[in-house]
This record gives structure tokens, C-alpha cells and sequence, in this order.
């Protein structure tokens, strides 16, 4: 779902940053407002579903923080060109498990 192909992919420039950035607002504040539990793998879904159908060619990220105290400490984020759509961990401690598209890095993330 996360790697649907573009319907007309949108070139690099404002209108794309734009649409980014509206959604990333949309996505969190339908997550405040929600009743429903809306935490980092919703609204990275979310978030990457919506901007695939506008031609925002984005990437999810999956990844763990090895190391951690707790069983397993995962986490989804959204970046598109470098921009935090959604849930980018500010101190790239995770370790990516999983890209969709897949194929696809991410600065300061190392591969699992």
C-alpha cells in the first residue's frame, strides 16, 4: 500500500514542499483530534498514502533502535527530499529494517 506506483509523479520545486507540508499538518492534527490511537505507524501510513496519490514520490522508513531497554523499540517516519513529513527521529538512532518504496536510505540511518 505504502509502494502504490505515482499516478503523474511531481517534479522537485515549491508545489511539492507545499503539498508535503500540508499534509504533514493535516496528519497531525487529525491525530490530536482523533479518538482512535493514531501513533507513529498511522500516521506514517497515513501520511505516505497521502502524498503517493498526489504524486509525491516519499518515502516510509521502518526501523528499530538496537541497543534500547525496552523488547523492541520501533518506529515509522516519512521523508520526502529530505523534508520530515512525519516522525523523523532527531537523533538517527534507529536502524532501517524497511524502506517503501523499498530500496531507498536515508541520511544519518544506518541499514540494518
Amino acid at each position: 500500500m505504502a509502494s502504490r506506483p505515482l499516478p503523474r509523479p511531481l517534479p522537485p520545486g515549491p508545489r511539492r514542499r507545499d503539498l508535503a507540508e500540508i499534509i504533514a499538518w493535516a496528519v497531525d492534527r487529525a491525530a490530536k483530534r482523533s479518538r482512535l490511537r493514531a501513533l507513529c505507524f498511522e500516521r506514517g501510513l497515513t501520511a505516505q498514502v497521502m502524498l503517493r496519490r498526489r504524486g509525491v514520490d516519499s518515502t516510509l522508513f521502518y526501523g528499530i533502535r538496537p541497543g534500547s531497554k525496552m523488547p523492541l523499540d520501533a518506529h515509522v517516519w516519512v521523508l520526502d527530499q529530505g523534508f520530515d513529513v512525519t516522525g523523523t527521529p532527531p537523533d538517527g538512532g534507529y536502524a532501517i529494517l524497511a524502506s517503501f518504496p523499498p530500496g531507498r536510505e536515508a541520511s544519518g540511518f544506518r541499514p540494518c
